[in-house]
């Protein structure tokens, strides 16, 4: 399953993500929502089970980089997960 923008979202979805059966199993999302969820899973303790929810994905496409600034801990959230996608599976990045 692949995540595309929605206004919504499907329950038990992440809020603004919805499933989409037409493309390949994989995640996408701009990079600013995924740093929000990042830090929310870091904030609420959950940090290690959400980079490994990111990190099995076959396929992870972050939009909208250099969009909007991000801070200092984002920016490391973003590094800790790319580092464990490395060699791993793929990951494309779109500005």
């Amino acid at each position: 399953m692949i995540f595309t923008p929605s206004q919504e979202g499907a329950p038990g979805d992440q809020p603004g993500l919805r499933r989409s059966a037409e493309r390949p199993p994989g995640h996408y999302g701009t990079l600013a929502d995924l740093i929000i969820s990042l830090e929310e899973a870091q904030a609420a303790g959950k940090l290690s089970h959400r980079l490994k929810t990111l990190t099995h994905p076959a396929l992870l496409v972050v939009d909208e980089i250099g969009y909007l600034p991000i801070t200092r801990n984002g920016a490391m959230l973003f590094f800790q997960l790319m580092a464990r996608r490395y060699e791993h599976a793929s990951s494309s990045t779109c500005s």
